[in-house]
Parts: C-alpha cells; sequence; structure tokens
C-alpha cells in the first residue's frame, strides 16, 4: 500500500467519524476535533487532492445551490483501497495503545 504522512493519516480518520456529507468544512471541523488544532482549508484541499491521486479517496461535486452562491460542494468518500488503508491505520493506532 502506499505510504501516507500523518496528515493524510489524520484526514483519512476525520473522514470516517463524519456522520453527515464529509465536504471540505465538515471534514476541517472533524480534524478540529481529532487534533484540536485548526487547519487552513487550502492546506486541507492540497491532502485531499493527494489523497485522490494516491486512490484512496474520490470525491464527487454536487449541484450548486443558491444558499453557497451557486457553488457546489464537492463530497469525499473512500475507494476500496482507501477503505483497506484506514482499517490498517486504525488497527496500527489500537495496538499501539495496547503496549
Amino acid at each position: 500500500m502506499k505510504d501516507l504522512s500523518r496528515k493524510e493519516e489524520l484526514i483519512l480518520e476525520a473522514i470516517c467519524k463524519i456522520e453527515d456529507e464529509p465536504y471540505g468544512l465538515n471534514i476541517r471541523r472533524s480534524l478540529f476535533q481529532l487534533t484540536g488544532k485548526t487547519w487552513p482549508i487550502g492546506s486541507l484541499y492540497f491532502y485531499l487532492d493527494r489523497l485522490e491521486k494516491k486512490g484512496l479517496l474520490k470525491s464527487s461535486p454536487l449541484q450548486p445551490s443558491r444558499d453557497r452562491g451557486n457553488l457546489s460542494k464537492r463530497l469525499y468518500d473512500f475507494t476500496n483501497e482507501g477503505s483497506e488503508k484506514l482499517k490498517n491505520i486504525l488497527v496500527q493506532k489500537q495496538n499501539t495503545k495496547e503496549i
């Protein structure tokens, strides 16, 4: 599997914890809850793009809406490879806690 930076791992974990639509702002909120740190939105999208290029995430735009100034949200979801990578990250994290 592809090597990931710690930030990429955190983003995968954050997306996993989102109960609503996983788009930029919700992912950013989830990252804050996970890390206690505010992530610059540009930095977040940089890593989301990298995770897509690595084949771990896929994204799809929603229809633009008036309340967003006719801008669309981009929803993120795991690919099969991304789901497997996340499982491995969570197992490794659990094993580290047990030591």
